[in-house]
């Protein structure tokens, strides 16, 4: 089952459409990709933002299905970006609970328990973060059947992972200590593809997939991330070799950076190049001319097959540099 990460909460002042129900509270208008639409016609879910109480930095997030049954509730305070912070719930159409969690700084902390679409309890997890610098460790407490039957108790036993409607098992393997072990199979419904993985202690070994056509592909990470061709330090002399600073923006000493965010296909082309943080007009206007410059990217690959795959890039504008 794909993890809920609330990425929902990323724009949600970006220059959204909004109706405003009171001075302290706003609505949007959602579709289920986490795009704002103009109106609620046009959306699969609303959102409203209560602006934080007198003496707190704490803004409350309510989404609802457009029946009016809660979709998720979540806090989030506002620095330089929005950051999760606290308790959050959602919630499935039929009214029944679907997840509970708890956000600390923008990381998941503590219980993690996710339901059936029935109610019943399906897994729980425990996130921390550890070591030096600090890392994410996932531990697989509990998993149920649909009946309320013990697969994993106390981090040990076979772990059945299902597609989001739980209607077919997805994947699946053993569980020791919290951490996957063994071998690992599973398939990808939106590929058409199977795989199998070997894991010690939680830790990746190996993996081959295999596509509707038969082509194997071996590789040690799940996730392989797209990447400009020569890497960071080609990215970076690209960016400043082509990047013309804005007269305007440089005579009234406007500075700062700009992030884009666009999708580099399985192909390595670039596409929906957007902004998410203008900043500027004539900045973003000169960050998008820039990127639209860019030649094919090596795609990004996941469990080894190449994928279309969402990037944000920051462009910075700087007058010292």
């Amino acid at each position: 089952m794909k993890q809920l990460h609330l990425s929902f909460l990323f724009l949600l002042f970006a220059g959204l459409h909004t109706t405003a129900q009171t001075e302290t509270q706003k609505t949007y208008f959602l579709k289920n990709n986490g795009v704002y639409v103009k109106d609620k016609d046009s959306a699969d879910y609303t959102r409203t933002v209560d602006e934080p109480a007198k003496g707190s930095s704490v803004y409350q997030i309510n989404d609802f299905y457009l029946n009016g049954n809660k979709k998720r509730t979540a806090q989030a305070i506002m620095t330089k970006r929005m950051v999760y912070e606290g308790a959050y719930v959602t919630w499935y159409k039929n009214g029944n609970k679907q997840q509970t969690g708890n956000y600390v700084n923008d990381e998941l902390n503590g219980e993690l328990n996710t339901y059936y679409p029935d109610g019943k309890l399906y897994s729980t997890k425990i996130y921390s973060r550890e070591g030096t610098p600090a890392q994410e460790s996932t531990y697989i407490k509990t998993v149920k059947d649909p009946k309320g039957k013990n697969l994993v108790v106390n981090g040990k036993g076979k772990y059945l992972i299902y597609d989001e409607d739980f209607k077919q098992i997805t994947d699946q393997g053993n569980v020791k200590e919290g951490l996957y072990e063994g071998i690992w199979t599973g398939k990808n419904l939106k590929q058409k593809s199977s795989y199998a993985e070997s894991y010690d202690k939680g830790k990746l070994l190996s993996g081959k997939s295999t596509d509707e056509k038969g082509q194997t592909y071996a590789y040690t990470k799940l996730v392989d991330n797209p990447e400009f061709i020569g890497g960071h330090g080609a990215l970076s002399r690209f960016l400043g070799t082509h990047i013309r600073y804005p007269a305007k923006c440089q005579d009234e000493g406007i500075e700062g950076t700009v992030i884009l965010k666009f999708t580099v296909l399985k192909t390595g082309k670039i596409s929906n190049i957007s902004v998410v943080r203008p900043l500027h007009p004539d900045l973003a206007a000169e960050a998008l001319r820039v990127v639209r410059l860019f030649t094919a990217w090596k795609p990004g690959c996941y469990r080894g097959i190449a994928e279309d795959m969402l990037c944000n890039l920051p462009v910075r504008f700087s007058l010292n540099n």
